[in-house]
């Protein structure tokens, strides 16, 4: 018999602690997690070759750890993996990472640099959530997704570079990133999600790329830097709510594939002047430019077919709308408080008028077709556009003859300018035509405006010297 010594090899063991350095050496692919320990204090993990996944929740918490050396062959980080740790200053991900689970560094107030590895394919939701020191982030060549909440509230975040081929940004991703000057999107990002960049009070720069086609509810509210918005042609939807608030914003262009301005999507650019809305748009639904206090112009397509309630309520520099034959609804308080607006043309397809869609207007004076309903608004201010055309017409020839401008002109000057458009047209408000008597009445009616007022001099004199038989035939 003989004996033989069979050689038994030793098991590594998943993890091995080092109390003296208070360092971790993860070994293995384990399910352990260290949230919670209280027994000991980590201040340093290195996670050896062989490891692919760190596991859910593994180091949660672990407010003393301030480095971490990652495995070329790490493919995946599990949620909450490094919530918490809010000592670690920085991370260099390998190459091989596919994954960043939900909300691996949440927490991490630290952290100021991350660098990705060229692997990574997905970042996902709330991953960097309130790493309020991260400054910049450059994300590689294969990344397609970051989720929802993933950066939101770094408020250090200056600079980010996205990757060609990204086709999602989440709802929330970069909300409340405060530093954020400038942002180019990438040339595949076709939808940028609901408050994407909302909050980005230092975002003054936004690059849409070509294929863009829906920008999502809330995507860049408050961001009260940005100056001004060029939409690419792609473009068919604008969330509601989407630049509420963007107090700097100046400039705005339309795409005439527009489809969609939504609920409040520019309420309260107060540095909004004007305005030329997209060929193809159909509908302005409500608020989307409400409290714009600087908006003094609105060109409105010949598609627009309905006005939403508020759409444009206190607008108070708008002077004058003109509406198209195919609109048929305006909204409930649609022009409520534009205290400037003197003039409102509407088109002959008109049916419903909201209630109190001009009221607050004290000097607007509706030009539209005989019959027309409109609540709330005194009758005496609705004038027969076809008349007021050709009294207007009458009355400017003949009081220019002298000067280059006449008493209509100086009216308006005067804010008078709603007072004198009613008086021309108020004795020919139910005809199609002007006649003779309908001439010398409104010219009757301006001499005894304008003597009640004290307009005296060369304006008043020529209008007495008026020929209305000279104009008979407008």
């Amino acid at each position: 018999m003989s004996n033989t010594l069979e050689a038994t090899a030793t098991p590594v063991p998943d993890y091995v602690w080092d109390d003296a350095t208070k360092t971790l050496t993860i070994n293995a692919n384990t399910k352990t997690t260290f949230k919670g320990r209280t027994d000991i204090i980590i201040r340093e993990v290195i996670i050896k070759d062989g490891v692919t996944t760190i596991g859910a929740e593994a180091f949660y918490g672990c407010r003393s750890l301030a480095s971490v050396t990652f495995p070329d062959a790490l493919q995946t980080i599990g949620e909450r993996a490094f919530e918490e740790c809010s000592s670690l200053a920085s991370v260099a991900l390998p190459d091989g990472l596919q994954t960043i689970g939900r909300g691996a560094f949440y927490g991490c107030s630290s952290l100021v640099s991350v660098t990705f590895g060229d692997g990574l394919q997905t970042i996902g939701d709330a991953a960097f959530f309130k790493c309020s020191s991260l400054a910049s982030v450059a994300f590689p060549v294969g990344l397609q997704t970051i989720g929802s909440y993933a950066f939101w509230g770094c408020r250090s975040l200056a600079s980010v570079t996205f990757p060609v081929g990204l086709q999602t940004i989440g709802e929330s991703a970069f909300y409340g990133c405060s530093s954020l000057a400038s942002v180019v999107l990438p040339d595949a990002l076709q939808t940028i999600g609901n408050s994407a960049f909302s909050e980005c009070s230092s975002l003054a720069s936004v690059t849409f790329p070509d294929a863009l086609q829906t920008i999502g509810g809330w995507a860049f509210e408050g961001c009260s830097s940005l100056v001004s918005v060029a939409f690419p042609d792609a473009l068919q939807t604008i969330g509601g709510h989407a630049f509420e608030g963007c107090i700097s914003l100046a400039s705005v262009t339309f795409p005439d594939t527009l489809e969609t301005i939504g609920n409040s999507a520019f309420e309260g650019c107060r540095s909004l002047a004007t305005v030329t809305l997209p060929a193809g748009l159909t509908t302005i639904e409500y608020g989307a430019f409400k409290k714009c206090s600087s908006l003094a112009s609105v060109t409105f397509p010949e598609t627009l077919t309905s006005i939403d309630n508020y759409a444009f309520f206190w607008c108070s520099s708008l002077a004058s709308v003109t509406f198209p034959d195919a609109l048929h609804t305006i909204g409930y308080r649609a022009f409520f408080w534009c205290f400037s607006l003197a003039s409102v043309a509407f088109g002959d397809g008109l049916q419903d008028i909201g209630e109190s869609a001009f009221g607050g207007c004290p000097y607007v004076i509706i030009f539209c077709r005989p019959g027309l309903t409109i609540p709330d608004f005194p009758e005496e201010r609705v004038v027969n556009r076809t008349v007021h055309v050709a009294l207007t017409a009458f009355l400017d020839a003949a009081l220019s003859a002298r000067r280059p401008e006449g008493l209509m002109r100086y009216a308006m000057r005067n804010r008078l300018g709603g007072r004198m458009s009613l008086l021309v047209a108020r004795a020919s408000i139910d005809t199609n035509r002007p006649t003779l008597a309908d001439l010398r009445q409104a010219i009757a009616d301006i001499e005894h405006e304008a003597t009640r007022r004290k307009i005296k001099g060369w304006a008043l004199a020529k209008l007495r010297d008026v020929d209305v038989h000279e104009y008979g035939g407008l």
